[in-house]
């Protein structure tokens, strides 16, 4: 596989203009009436509630989002040492979800955390359950076109991304300003003090490492401890973002094609996988690859990037297998549907880590050296 510039940097691009960060000075969140838990509606067993913030920090005063938490209490509560916020990935995953979830929840922590911690989840600004940021379906569908191969189709990717910014806030409303880590940490020290508790457990993953970076950074004196995987450096430049993402992409193929050629079970075992995937991108390169489920559609070189790299985040292995033989012609296409318009609202989280991260790739020149990187 080939770095190419990822479709989480090119829609940053314009979103940027239309996303400020606020800068707020550090204090301790007020403390508020205890938080009035009920059974979850998807797991009883579970329970849920929502803890008030302000839509600006800087202004605690002023208009307020409900941010929806979940709590799975320590199952030995002999040996219970307190709580544990765990800080989702994405931006888009739904710490709710995975702490309401059994078999989610299973994955993420082992029995002797679930013993010993309640484990708190929360919905963070900007998605799902707590001010979900909200777009016409039909505008966010402008942005799915292949990676600009000359600077009319690089000034028309920034139209098409501006139109959804603008589209955006206006759907979504003042929290829409508001998405950065900074009031999501402070958030997350909304919730410790409508727990009542002096500090917290943090747990951080992927993206969820931004925001428990920038806890730390505040609150520190609230931490008892702080566990970061898979650190989401959001300091990065945009070279820096795209080469790292490429280069941890790349290490995940490569374990893929190491348990292909050991698996007698994996669909390509016993084919020279690099040198189909080579063939792949170079085919994409040309404009003549197609997805045999959508025919009319090419696939450049950033679509198979995706197409590949998606299911080795889960690790689902097979997946992967099954695409890569699917477009090289060696399995068996799933029939061509044809897709209805795009229409109504569609959710775009992104924009939290437009928040936090400039991307600075605002010209033709700068965005063809990041394909080159």
């Amino acid at each position: 596989m080939t770095p190419h510039p990822t479709r989480r940097a090119r829609r940053c691009l314009a979103a940027a203009a239309v996303v400020t960060a606020s800068v707020i000075t550090p204090a301790a969140a007020t403390p508020g009436p205890a938080v009035s838990w009920q059974p979850c509606a998807d797991n009883p067993r579970i329970d849920c509630a929502s803890v008030p913030a302000p839509v600006d920090w800087s202004r605690p005063d002023g208009e307020t989002i409900s941010v929806a938490v979940a709590r799975r209490a320590a199952t030995e509560p002999s040996q219970r040492r307190g709580v544990l916020v765990y800080l989702p990935a994405g931006p888009g995953s739904s710490g709710v979800d995975a702490v309401v979830d059994d078999q989610w929840f299973g994955l993420l922590f082992p029995p002797e955390i679930a013993a010993r911690f309640d484990v708190v989840g929360f919905d963070p600004r900007g998605v799902q359950r707590t001010s979900p940021v909200r777009c016409d379906a039909a505008v966010v569908a402008e942005l799915d076109r292949p990676a600009p191969r000359s600077r009319r189709e690089f000034d028309e990717l920034l139209e098409a991304q501006a139109a959804v910014g603008t589209d955006c806030r206006a759907r979504t409303g003042p929290v829409f300003d508001h998405l950065d880590s900074t009031q999501s940490a402070h958030d997350v020290d909304a919730i410790r003090a409508a727990l009542e508790v002096d500090t917290v457990d943090l747990y951080g993953l992927s993206y969820g490492t931004v925001i428990g970076q920038r806890y730390a950074e505040l609150f520190g004196s609230r931490l008892r401890t702080l566990t970061l995987d898979a650190v989401y450096d959001h300091g990065a430049s945009p070279d820096r973002f795209d080469v790292t993402a490429a280069l941890a992409a790349q290490e995940s193929f490569d374990r893929f094609l190491t348990w292909c050629a050991d698996t007698p079970s994996c669909e390509l075992h016993g084919r020279v996988v690099r040198r189909i995937v080579a063939d792949l991108f170079a085919a994409a390169d040309e404009g003549s690859l197609v997805d045999p489920a959508e025919p009319d559609r090419p696939l450049d070189p950033t679509a198979l990037t995706d197409r590949l790299v998606s299911p080795l985040t889960r690790p689902d292995l097979p997946d992967v297998a099954h695409r890569i033989a699917v477009l090289a012609g060696l399995a068996a296409a799933p029939a061509a549907a044809d897709a209805p318009p795009a229409s109504g609202e569609a959710a775009l989280p992104i924009f939290t880590v437009c928040a936090d991260t400039r991307v600075d790739a605002t010209s033709w020149e700068h965005q063809v050296a990041l394909a080159r990187a």
